[in-house]
Protein backbone atom coordinates (compact mmCIF):
# COMPACT_ATOMS: atom_id res chain seq x y z
CA UNK A 1 0.00 0.00 0.00
CA UNK A 2 1.24 3.47 -0.78
CA UNK A 3 2.42 5.43 2.31
CA UNK A 4 -0.07 8.26 1.78
CA UNK A 5 -2.91 5.74 1.52
CA UNK A 6 -2.04 4.25 4.91
CA UNK A 7 -1.92 7.74 6.44
CA UNK A 8 -5.27 8.64 4.90
CA UNK A 9 -6.82 5.42 6.25
CA UNK A 10 -5.52 6.18 9.75
CA UNK A 11 -6.87 9.72 9.65
CA UNK A 12 -10.31 8.57 8.48
CA UNK A 13 -10.34 5.80 11.13
CA UNK A 14 -9.53 8.32 13.88
CA UNK A 15 -12.20 10.71 12.63
CA UNK A 16 -14.71 7.86 12.58
CA UNK A 17 -13.76 6.86 16.12
CA UNK A 18 -14.15 10.45 17.26
CA UNK A 19 -17.60 10.68 15.62
CA UNK A 20 -18.77 7.43 17.21
CA UNK A 21 -17.53 8.41 20.65
CA UNK A 22 -19.02 11.89 20.39
CA UNK A 23 -22.39 10.52 19.29
CA UNK A 24 -22.41 7.83 22.00
CA UNK A 25 -21.64 10.39 24.70
CA UNK A 26 -24.28 12.85 23.49
CA UNK A 27 -27.21 10.48 23.01
CA UNK A 28 -29.83 11.04 25.72
CA UNK A 29 -31.04 8.23 27.92
CA UNK A 30 -34.16 6.12 27.45
CA UNK A 31 -37.45 8.00 27.41
CA UNK A 32 -35.85 11.33 26.51
CA UNK A 33 -36.61 12.82 23.08
CA UNK A 34 -33.72 12.58 20.64
CA UNK A 35 -31.98 15.78 19.59
CA UNK A 36 -32.44 16.95 16.01
CA UNK A 37 -28.93 15.87 14.94
CA UNK A 38 -29.58 12.13 15.42
CA UNK A 39 -31.58 11.51 12.22
CA UNK A 40 -29.12 13.35 9.93
CA UNK A 41 -26.24 11.61 11.71
CA UNK A 42 -27.91 8.24 11.20
CA UNK A 43 -28.53 8.86 7.50
CA UNK A 44 -25.02 10.25 7.02
CA UNK A 45 -23.43 7.33 8.84
CA UNK A 46 -25.43 4.77 6.87
CA UNK A 47 -24.61 6.36 3.50
CA UNK A 48 -21.17 7.99 3.80
CA UNK A 49 -19.30 5.14 5.44
CA UNK A 50 -20.20 2.45 2.87
CA UNK A 51 -19.32 4.86 0.06
CA UNK A 52 -15.98 5.51 1.75
CA UNK A 53 -15.38 1.74 1.95
CA UNK A 54 -16.10 1.45 -1.75
CA UNK A 55 -13.77 4.31 -2.67
CA UNK A 56 -11.10 2.94 -0.39
CA UNK A 57 -11.40 -0.47 -2.02
CA UNK A 58 -11.31 0.93 -5.56
CA UNK A 59 -8.55 3.50 -5.00
CA UNK A 60 -6.35 2.30 -2.15
CA UNK A 61 -6.43 -1.50 -2.14
CA UNK A 62 -3.09 -3.19 -2.83
CA UNK A 63 -3.18 -5.28 -6.02
CA UNK A 64 -2.38 -8.68 -4.50
CA UNK A 65 -0.58 -10.71 -1.88
CA UNK A 66 -0.47 -10.43 1.89
CA UNK A 67 -1.00 -6.67 1.84
CA UNK A 68 -4.29 -7.13 -0.02
CA UNK A 69 -5.47 -9.82 2.41
CA UNK A 70 -4.66 -7.54 5.35
CA UNK A 71 -6.45 -4.66 3.66
CA UNK A 72 -9.57 -6.77 3.12
CA UNK A 73 -9.45 -7.99 6.74
CA UNK A 74 -9.29 -4.38 7.91
CA UNK A 75 -12.23 -3.50 5.69
CA UNK A 76 -14.25 -6.36 7.20
CA UNK A 77 -13.42 -5.09 10.68
CA UNK A 78 -14.35 -1.57 9.66
CA UNK A 79 -17.73 -2.77 8.37
CA UNK A 80 -18.38 -4.42 11.73
CA UNK A 81 -17.65 -1.16 13.54
CA UNK A 82 -19.83 0.72 11.05
CA UNK A 83 -22.71 -1.71 11.62
CA UNK A 84 -22.36 -1.33 15.38
CA UNK A 85 -22.54 2.46 15.11
CA UNK A 86 -25.58 2.21 12.84
CA UNK A 87 -27.27 -0.17 15.29
CA UNK A 88 -26.68 2.19 18.23
CA UNK A 89 -28.13 5.13 16.32
CA UNK A 90 -31.08 3.04 15.07
CA UNK A 91 -31.92 1.80 18.56
CA UNK A 92 -31.72 5.31 19.96
CA UNK A 93 -34.19 6.47 17.30
CA UNK A 94 -36.72 3.78 18.13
Amino acid sequence: MRPHAATLQRIVALLGLAAVLWAALHLPGPGVPQPEWVWPAFVGWCLAVPYWHYLEYRLLAPPDGAARRRFLEQQALSRTVWLGGAAVLAVSLL
